[in-house]
């Protein structure tokens, strides 16, 4: 992700549905995504999860990733 912020992308769009099939990997992409300092926004499709799978924190981990949808 890093080097796609470096050659100038703005914007990437996930069409699957399994962006968070693996909650762990995840939460390593949106942690991932908030560390680069020119911030790439990003939407896609995602899994409903249960309250106790995905956690209030996670909504905050997408809006610092630069989740816009």
């Amino acid at each position: 992700m890093h080097k796609l912020a470096d050659q100038g992308f703005k914007r990437i769009s996930f069409s699957d549905s399994l962006v968070n099939g693996s909650m762990k990997h995840f939460r390593t992409l949106c942690a991932e995504l908030a560390k680069i300092d020119r911030k790439l926004k990003w939407n896609g499709q995602f899994i409903i999860r249960a309250k106790n799978t995905f956690k209030e924190s996670d909504f905050d981990n997408l809006a610092n990733s630069g989740c816009t949808g």
